[in-house]
């Protein structure tokens, strides 16, 4: 190793005494990492793939020197382990000038050479970048290297990430638009790898350089191409439903970093309130995903779908329902005319498979995880043929009408069948083929769209804890803020957990099945009506305020147990009443407890403030360290005295009966005035007199003035 480079990674070691941030002044340089930076700035994505397009061509990633142009850089090392940045190391021939480069969100997100940083591109402006650089710096200088001189070493390209959002908008433009004859990738860790790549087995990444294809953050080019890769493997991926649902759902939650805190039982919400009009739904979980041809197993979120599934079960088991007819529109009304006008809930059947049911009668719902449902079909149980009978194609088909919003008097039409298959653990290809069935989706922004709404163009209704959130141009409908609260205190947007009212979810989703409907795009819809004639119009659901949700889910999580709305409101309303009780008893508490301090007028002598400060003088005196710290020590008493007497004048304004009766109404008044000839009064209204005086000498005469009273004191004390 080169005694440059030995240099460099020494005061690496300590890189805040011997690095100064700088800018790189681009302008003055010609060379390829100044012409990178100004693309960077100026958005040129396509010029940023050319330069990788032309570097492809070489076996060996060269470069000039970013301050010498006329030295050349080889790059001889790379971090193999990146998750969301990258670093390489460059050296020239000579081994005289070492540089770091390191790629995050950018081609060059930083430079670290001869002592010096250039942050080139700070994606979010909050320094981030400059983070990356130090912890890049860091982690390079307790790598044990032993090739670290310029040496022949091929480069390639990394697709390791841990990031969704930021392999596709980060990696994926340039990687579709690259010469893929000419450079091998290490696709390990990839959420997608475009199959004409490829790839550099797991054994053989030690004998290359890796940098990732990067250029600016962009999803404009990738959205095509993934998907119709994607989707020629449909048929091998989705199998045959027996079953044809009249809806087919997108459901994303969170799993990670942020959560909606009512997302169990809020599906379980919505999905009720669908099966009104849909009488056989299938929804897809979204989850964590797994790298490119892989499945991940990704416990925690299978714990979240078992528990939407058997919230889904719970609700649809209920032997009544909260919704009456003065949340439905008139229309609604008037198209239903089988609706049970003689009460204003809905009925439902008994033995614990009840539904939402239209005019009375036999209704059952059949709520099954995808698995389960398989399971049953493979052993051709008494129940599947029950569902068989009540659900099969051909019987609906006869009655040309694939849609359940024509409700009809049979015990058939009166039952629902939803079933849920879980994606958590699939990798980007098997989820693009399971979405491309489905007629919408209803998700949280940012990484969880990028199946439905970046790949699959589905419509969508989102939901956020914060709008800063990153959106899609595609989405239907977004939640309004009202209705969001956030449950967390991290610094950090994108971290919070959040509460939404899952009825304002189920409205903006009736909006969207509505226009969909009418545009012909739900099945058994043409001309906007279904067979029968009838337009999609769905109900509506009353939206309480987001504040009494949080509390619900609040009392909920507390005690264990489901609490309605309603009796929620109720506790609210206690709560208050026993807040203000509360606040009465200790009030009443607090003047008893002063009516007690009234109790002598010698307790009201020692709260003078003469008495505290002699007394403070007397016991500061018997030691060295409490007299050095008598200044301080009087200080303190003097301000908490006033701040006292502050306070005692500000409760007597609110309450004058508060007012501390006069010392001469005291029985023990006679004792407590020979309080106030006692050494400790006396020497503390010295004191007081001399701060006064102060600029007369006051101190001084305090000096002897202390002396006299103390001479005073041990004569009447030896007197008795």
């Amino acid at each position: 190793m080169s005694k440059a480079i030995q240099d460099f990674l020494n005061d690496l070691k300590d890189w805040q005494k011997n690095f100064t941030i700088q800018e790189y002044e681009f302008e003055k340089y010609n060379c390829e990492i100044a012409q990178i930076a100004r693309m960077q700035n100026n958005n040129d994505i396509d010029g940023l793939v050319n330069f990788w397009n032309e570097k492809v061509k070489q076996e060996y990633f060269e470069i000039k020197h970013p301050l010498y142009n006329d030295v050349v850089l080889r790059a001889v090392f790379s971090s193999k382990e990146p998750l969301l940045e990258n670093y390489v190391f460059l050296i020239d021939k000579e081994n005289k000038y070492p540089c770091l480069w390191l790629q995050a969100t950018h081609c060059i997100n930083a430079i670290v050479v001869e002592k010096r940083i250039f942050v080139i591109k700070e994606p979010w402006n909050d320094d981030v970048a400059l983070t990356w650089t130090k912890l890049m710096m860091t982690r390079f200088a307790k790598e044990n290297i032993i090739n670290l001189y310029h040496r022949d070493i091929a480069f390639a390209f990394t697709l390791k990430n841990t990031r969704p959002w930021h392999f596709f908008s980060e990696k994926m433009y340039v990687i579709q638009h690259l010469d893929s004859n000419n450079k091998l990738v290490e696709s390990t860790h990839s959420f997608f790898t475009p199959k004409q790549f490829k790839s550099i087995t797991k054994s053989k990444i030690k004998d290359f350089v890796l940098f990732y294809p990067s250029a600016i953050p962009m999803f404009i080019g990738l959205l095509k191409e993934v998907y119709a890769e994607s989707i020629q493997d449909r048929e091998k991926i989705v199998k045959k439903d027996s079953f044809n649902y009249d809806l087919i759902l997108w459901l994303g939650l969170p799993g990670e970093k942020r959560a909606w805190l009512e997302q169990i039982k809020g599906t379980a919400l919505i999905l009720k309130n669908l099966s009104k009009y849909f009488k056989t739904i299938k929804v897809y979980v979204d989850g964590m995903t797994a790298y490119d041809g892989q499945r991940q197993d990704f416990p925690e979120n299978k714990v979240l779908f078992h528990k939407v599934v058997k919230a889904t079960k719970e609700a649809f088991s209920n032997l009544k329902y909260d919704l009456s007819l003065d949340e439905l529109n008139n229309d609604v009304i008037k198209q239903h005319a089988n609706l049970n006008n003689s009460s204003n809930e809905f009925c439902y059947a008994k033995d614990n498979k009840a539904n939402l049911c239209m005019g009375g009668g036999h209704c059952e719902s059949f709520i099954y995880d995808a698995d389960e449902l398989q399971g049953l079909e493979q052993e051709q149980s008494e129940e599947f043929k029950k569902l068989s009978l009540f659900f099969n194609l051909n019987t609906i088909n006869s009655n040309n009408d694939t849609s359940s919003n024509a409700l009809s008097s049979n015990s058939n039409k009166n039952s629902t069948l939803i079933v849920f298959k879980s994606l958590v653990g699939y990798d980007y290809r098997s989820k693009i083929c399971f979405c491309d069935d489905c007629d919408m989706a209803v998700s949280e922004p940012g990484t969880a769209t990028i199946v439905p709404m970046l790949l699959c163009n589905k419509p969508n209704v989102h939901y956020y804890g914060d709008k800063r959130m990153p959106m899609s141009q595609n989405s239907k409908r977004s939640i309004s803020e009202k209705y969001v609260l956030i449950a967390g205190s991290s610094p950090f947007f994108h971290a919070n957990d959040f509460h939404i009212p899952p009825q304002h979810l189920y409205n903006l989703t009736a909006e969207v099945l509505e226009e969909l409907a009418k545009d012909d795009k739900l099945k058994g819809y043409k001309n906007g009506v279904d067979s029968k004639g009838n337009t999609l119009i769905m109900h509506r659901l009353k939206v309480p305020p987001v504040e009494l949700i949080a509390k619900q889910y609040e009392l909920e999580q507390k005690n264990n147990i489901d609490i309605s709305l309603e009796n929620v409101a109720l506790y609210t309303e206690l709560e208050q009443k026993i807040n203000t009780l509360n606040t009465t008893i200790q009030d009443q508490n607090s003047n008893l407890n002063q009516q007690l301090q009234r109790g002598k007028a010698k307790d009201r002598i020692h709260n003078h403030l003469a008495y505290k400060l002699g007394s403070a003088l007397i016991t500061c005196s018997k030691s060295f360290f409490t007299y050095i710290s008598m200044p301080f020590i009087l200080s303190y008493i003097k301000a908490q005295h006033k701040l006292s007497n502050e306070k005692y004048q500000k409760a007597i304004t609110n309450d004058p009966s508060l007012k501390l009766p006069a010392l001469e109404s005291y029985p023990d008044y006679q004792e407590a005035l020979k309080e106030k000839e006692c050494f400790t009064y006396k020497l503390g209204s010295a004191l007081m007199y001399a701060d006064k005086t102060w600029y007369k000498g006051g101190y001084i005469w305090f000096y002897f003035e202390a002396k006299r009273l103390k001479a005073e004191f041990i004569n009447k004390k030896e007197n008795l």
